[in-house]
């Protein structure tokens, strides 16, 4: 949805929609027949959900996403940013001290370096460590929120195993989820700084989204306290997917969430103008 109004303006006006094309071809997840834990009735069903982020470097934005399948993956810019070309889905990599690792529940096995996860899950690109490579934060095979950290080895950028460094007050691992197979995952999540005191804040899907202050960083540890949710109205079907925009350009993050009724809703952070 190309933004027809330019910077600066609170209400948008949008372009029809267009589909994206990866390596030439409409792109579209879709689980087969084997694809799918809750079965092949989901066949053509996707559950894509995803983050926009230059992965490589390259200054051009990437597509980073998660799925029906579990299984990380990009799409590559090879365009521009006003004109974008996407590459052929290519897995993300981590740097494995060991087998790579997947759900207790999946019957198949990811490759070497693969990465796959729960299903249905936000990967989150962000660079937490403020080191200027954008690092991977998400639901782990257990349902953890956890820390990729991107480092750099003979020279290439490499994804590091997942560390259970998102915590509460108390310092316990944050769980999203601790549920199995089809009822695994569906935590929809983006990171931001909501309240503007410079801490990283966290946003979780709920009846709209549920905040997560950023308390800051104490041993090793991001510690963030649950402060319930955004606002009073209801819009979740099964989840809705927050993330933060600044239409109006003030410089304030503002609430965006799609919902399953296939519409956008918009909230004005308090703290604006």
């Amino acid at each position: 949805f190309e933004n027809l109004s330019g910077p600066k303006v609170a209400s948008p006006k949008w372009a029809a929609p267009v589909k994206l094309k990866a390596d030439d071809k409409i792109f579209r997840v879709m689980a087969g027949v084997n694809g799918s834990i809750q079965g092949p009735a989901e066949a053509k069903w996707g559950y894509t959900t995803l983050s926009i982020s230059d992965w490589d470097g390259d200054g051009l934005p990437d597509i980073i996403y998660n799925s029906i399948l579990g299984k990380v993956e990009w799409l590559k810019n090879i365009g521009t940013r006003t004109s974008p070309r996407l590459t052929k889905s290519q897995p993300i990599e981590v740097d494995w001290q060991g087998p790579a690792l997947k759900p207790a529940w999946n019957w198949w096995n990811p490759t070497e370096k693969q990465l796959v996860t729960q299903w249905r899950t936000t990967p989150v690109v962000f660079d937490m460590n403020q080191d200027g490579m954008p690092d991977l934060c998400m639901l782990d095979t257990e349902g953890y929120f956890v820390f990729f950290e991107r480092s750099i080895k003979d020279g290439k950028r490499i994804l590091l195993p997942p560390v259970r460094v998102f915590c509460d007050p108390a310092g316990k691992p944050l769980r999203f989820n601790d549920r199995i197979a089809g009822a695994s995952g569906r935590r929809k999540i983006t990171l931001c700084d909501w309240n503007g005191d410079g801490e990283t804040d966290l946003l979780l899907n709920s009846s709209n989204a549920d905040l997560y202050l950023g308390l800051g960083k104490k041993e090793g540890k991001w510690l963030f306290e649950k402060k319930g949710t955004l606002a009073k109205q209801n819009i979740e079907g099964h989840d809705v997917s927050p993330t933060t925009v600044d239409f109006d350009g003030d410089g304030v993050a503002d609430f965006l969430g799609g919902a399953e009724d296939g519409r956008f809703y918009w909230m004005k952070n308090p703290r604006s103008k």
